[in-house]
């Protein structure tokens, strides 16, 4: 497999404001708001962040640090964590607002070409 596209060293800063990454032709930094959480893949980065007003935003950037994607949460829950398959694909865990009987955490696969959300399942 070619290193090309590929995403190494990923970092969060000490203050959760910077993220940075090395790809084989660069080192990247994206200066941003709080970050709670990031994650990569080969040729993305997936990230949590949380505005000062408490807006909480996922947003997901390529190799090169460009912004690809800038979703909310879906109405009626909130962010939880970003998580991988086994297959390596990225997820976001959502939980409701309010406790449902079936439960209250949800898989969401990220569709960055549709720039949306899909609910997959419970999260157990």
């Amino acid at each position: 497999m070619s290193e090309l596209g590929k995403i190494h060293q990923f970092v969060i800063s000490d203050d959760k404001k910077i993220m940075t990454w090395v790809t084989k032709a660069k080192n990247v930094e994206v200066n941003t708001e709080y970050v709670q959480q990031g994650i990569i893949d080969h040729n993305n980065v997936f990230a949590l962040l949380t505005f000062s007003d408490k807006t909480e935003l996922l947003a997901v950037y390529n190799e090169h640090g460009e912004q690809l994607l800038e979703l909310m949460p879906p109405s009626g829950f909130v962010f939880s964590y970003l998580t991988t398959d086994h297959q390596g694909k990225v997820s976001v865990i959502c939980s409701t607002e309010e406790y449902e009987s079936s439960g209250c955490d949800w898989f969401f696969d990220i569709d960055i070409e549709k720039k949306r959300l899909c609910k997959k399942g419970l999260s157990y």
